[in-house]
């Protein structure tokens, strides 16, 4: 799309089963260009400059290649089809079928469900919007919820969000690198400590959340004990913005009225606080059990006047 006053169509990219492209060609609009709007549709003055094909045009050869019982397949199709002034009965309309957000009014982007659905980055570039790359990913999706069940990738109607995430436990990566994207948007640095398994999470989120564009800023330490994450906590959070620790405690060191464990988090979480800088905030999250709620302690390290 560019405008001319209003939004008209500039490419159209169709693709088949096979993931063959079939049909892609520029479209010149009936108004004179105002503004390419090249950052969203790739297109610029220099690829427009020999077009002669009109929208009547791409309407014609689509009846011709489309069979009339063809299925469409795309990302907020209504769109694509006000877009080219035409009307078809089916449809597959990637932005109904998925849903990662678990509100309806809330569509999940292309963008959003190739990565972690189909585990691919598109829109990438600083040059726009490829509309092949767009069609090529809508299909594979639409491919994907196919061999699956019916409410595959579609949190409104599972009312769940595990089986969309390869770490379930760890929530959305948008949620878990949100607070990530802060500190390295402003050229701080962030400090993530954990036991194995646990780092290789933070890691995942690092290395898939779309908004952490430099990961060189986020440092993630694994350990093999409590002990040692805490260590390595303390020695090292001087030297960073955000720090997280991150360790677990087993059901089985709960078990009795006074365990020995309590009195070990009493501890660490004493030195953590002993050796945090003066005005830093510190937080102890618990994130409970499942037939238990979890708790949030808070607490902003000042002198005392």
């Amino acid at each position: 799309m560019l405008f001319t006053g209003e939004l008209e169509l500039t490419r159209v990219s169709v693709v088949d089963e096979n993931l063959k492209v079939f049909y892609d060609t520029l479209v010149k609009p009936d108004n004179e260009i105002v503004d390419y709007l090249t950052k969203w549709s790739g297109i610029n003055k220099k690829m427009m400059r020999n077009v002669t094909t009109k929208l009547k045009n791409v309407q014609e050869e689509l009846k011709k290649l489309l069979p009339q019982d063809a299925i469409l397949v795309g990302q907020s199709l209504a769109n694509d089809l006000h877009a080219l002034k035409m009307m078809h009965p089916y449809i597959i309309d990637t932005s109904v079928v998925y849903n990662l957000t678990g509100d309806r009014s809330r569509k999940t982007k292309l963008q959003t469900l190739a990565r972690e659905l189909l585990k691919e980055k598109i829109q990438t570039g600083h040059q726009g919007h490829c509309s092949t790359e767009d069609s090529l990913a809508c299909m594979k999706l639409v491919q994907l919820r196919l061999t699956k069940h019916l409410y595959y990738g579609d949190a409104v109607m599972n009312n769940v969000y595990s089986e969309l995430r390869a770490y379930p436990d760890m929530g959305t990566s948008h949620y878990a690198t949100s607070m990530l994207r802060q500190c390295v948007k402003v050229d701080k640095r962030v400090n993530v400590i954990a036991l194995d398994d646990i780092g290789q999470r933070y890691k995942f989120y690092v290395n898939k959340g779309e908004e952490v564009t430099d990961v060189t800023n986020v440092t993630c330490i694994q350990e093999k004990s409590n002990k040692e994450v805490i260590k390595r906590f303390c020695d090292s959070m001087i030297n960073f913005s955000l720090n997280i620790a991150h360790i677990r405690i087993a059901d089985g060191q709960l078990e009795g009225t006074n365990p020995k464990i309590l009195k070990n988090i009493d501890m660490w979480v004493k030195e953590i606080y002993e050796r945090s800088s003066m005005s830093s905030l510190v937080i102890v999250l618990f994130g409970g059990q499942k037939h238990g709620n979890g708790t949030c302690f808070i607490k902003l390290k000042r002198e005392l006047v």
